[in-house]
This record gives C-alpha cells, structure tokens and sequence, in this order.
C-alpha cells in the first residue's frame, strides 16, 4: 500500500533525543522504509558537534555508508577554529530547508539530533542580542589563559546565568562572561525578550511533527556506555591527537566539550589510566542525557503538534510504521 499523500508535503518530521538514543539509527530506518515506495528521505543534522569537521567518531556523525544510503546534510561542515552560533545554525539550516522545499518537494525531511538550543533557534527563532565586542572577547580569553575559575567569576557577575549553567559547559561559561563584559546585563534575563522568528515561520517549518525519543533508562545508560568504548576502540583517542596536533582549536572552541574530549586529553597526558578513562567518559555521557531528557519533558517545541515519546529498543523497524502514522496523522 503506499504511504499516505501527506508524507510528500513538505512538513519536517523532528527527531530529537538524548544522545545515544537511537535517533541516526531512526531516520535511517525511516528512510528506507520510504525508499520502498520511492521516496528520498532528507536527514538534516540538528547537532552542534556533528557540524564540526575531524571528530566524525567522538561525535557520533553518520558513516560513510549512512550517508551513500540517503542524502544527509549539515554534517562536518564548521572547521574546528571556526566559531559557530545556534543564531548561525538556524540561518544555514532554514535556507537548506527552503532549497530543498523548493527542488525536492515530493521527498522527506529528517531533523535529526539532541541540541535543544538549535532546534530552538531553527523553529521558534532566538532572542535579538549583540554581539560580544572584541574588547570584551579580549578580556574573557586572557581569563582563560591565566586559568580563571570562569564559572566563580560568572557566578559573581551574573548568577541568574550561572544557575542554569554546569561548571564544565565552558563553552556558554565564555559566551555569558562576553555578553555580561560587553552590555553589563545578565544573558538569562536578556533572554527573556522579544524573540526573532525565522524567516520562513509561515511555512510548514512553523508546523513540523516533533517526536522525542525516550528510551528506558537502563537501556540508554547501557547504550551510552557501549558506544563510549566502541568509538576508543574505533580511534576516537586518535581523532583527538590529531585534531590537537593541528593546534588550530581554540580555547573556548564547543569540540572541547564533545563527550570524552576532556578525558581524552588527560588519558594522552597519564593523567588518567584507560580504565579511569573509559569510566569517566561514560559517566559524562550519563549526566548529559539525564540534562537532555530534562529540557525534553520542559523546553521541547511542539506547542503545534504535541509531543510524541516512543522508546525505542533494538528492532528499528517496528517503530517505523508508528513513527509514519503520526507523521502522516498531524496535518
């Protein structure tokens, strides 16, 4: 039987769960089942990490034989001493979608990933803010190579920020000590303001089927920490030296925080023992779902479609036909 005619509407269909939930392993079974009915399927990356180039194993990016299956996009596009934004990410990823509306509108688009910032700022739009100047870049940076303690000093600054922050995120530590240097105000309460829509938010983008991916959490933590010590035994400690050997990563660049990048580093340097490694790594990689599932049940956007939460095992397949039902039913 073939699939429903609203399958062919340009309606992304959203999937979006902690990391090592089975979201990749989704889309591509999604998109072989549409392939039977000579449907392509468009899988769209929706993660900050997976945009970087040379850390393809530590940030879980698609293989070279995903990608020959179906058409992906927005992977390994961002050089590593590049700085990109979640702000930068919706524009790319909007005029990706309006081109692929435009000379693809028979086939399926997949946003597939668990950074809830960038699917926020792709369907909702974000909050117009200035950009941090470069005195205040300047000054944050010379923080960092006298080895500050940034999050005490964002704590001191501007703690309603802190508050929402972990210590290690020192990504959006540096970015919230810019803002704060630059405007003398709080990001979070910044934040608070008036929102930008996206250009096309009265297109279908503004009404995709959003579905969230939520396994058991004794079957996620298992799969975390296989998948941690599958990618060292695959070369993601390599990766990593590589990538350091280049000396081309700045400071406060986001693939410092891509999940046992830290541990990495100090296993290369004997500061930890492989075992050390590998268990704290996966430790990492548990705390994170665990935040990830939070901003799920609280921030996910689907004030148009409602949340749809399937738990996803081992057989693929048989979530598939579910999957396609309330895809097709939210019209």
């Amino acid at each position: 039987m073939p699939p429903p005619k609203t399958y062919r509407l340009f309606r992304p269909l959203v999937l979006f769960g902690p990391t090592a939930s089975g979201k990749s392993r989704l889309a591509l079974a999604l998109a072989q089942k549409l392939s039977n009915d000579n449907i392509t399927t468009h899988i769209v990356n929706c993660d900050a990490l997976q945009l970087y180039t040379h850390l393809p194993l530590l940030t879980a990016q698609p293989s070279a034989e995903d990608k020959a299956q179906t058409p992906h996009h927005l992977y390994a596009v961002v050089k590593p001493s590049e700085r990109f934004s979640a702000g930068m990410y919706a524009e790319k990823a909007t005029h990706l979608l309006q081109h692929l509306h435009l000379e693809h509108p028979a086939d399926a688009v997949v946003l597939c990933g668990g950074s809830g910032l960038y699917l926020k700022a792709l369907l909702e739009g974000l909050t117009a803010l200035p950009q941090p100047s470069p005195l205040a870049i300047q000054k944050v940076r010379q923080w960092q190579k006298e080895e500050r303690n940034l999050y005490k000093f964002l704590q001191q600054r501007d703690p309603a920020t802190a508050a929402t922050l972990p210590p290690q995120d020192k990504h959006r530590i540096v970015r919230a000590l810019e803002f704060y240097e630059t405007c003398g105000l709080s990001l979070h309460h910044a934040r608070q303001g008036i929102k930008q829509r996206p250009p096309l938010s009265d297109s279908p983008l503004s009404h995709p089927c959003v579905m969230s991916l939520v396994p058991r959490k004794s079957t996620l933590y298992a799969a975390i920490n296989a998948r941690f010590e599958r990618m060292l035994k695959q070369g993601a400690i390599e990766e990593v030296l590589a990538l350091k050997a280049e000396n081309t990563l700045p400071y406060d660049s986001p693939l410092r925080g891509a999940l046992g990048f830290k541990e990495i580093e100090a296993y290369a340097e004997g500061e930890l023992s492989w075992q050390a490694m590998l268990e704290r790594g996966q430790q990492r990689g548990r705390n994170y779902a665990k935040r990830q599932m939070t901003w799920i049940r609280h921030q996910l956007p689907c004030e148009q479609q409602g949340q749809i939460t399937l738990s996803v095992e081992e057989d693929c397949f048989a979530v598939c036909e579910k999957v396609c039902q309330a895809w097709a039913s939210k019209d």
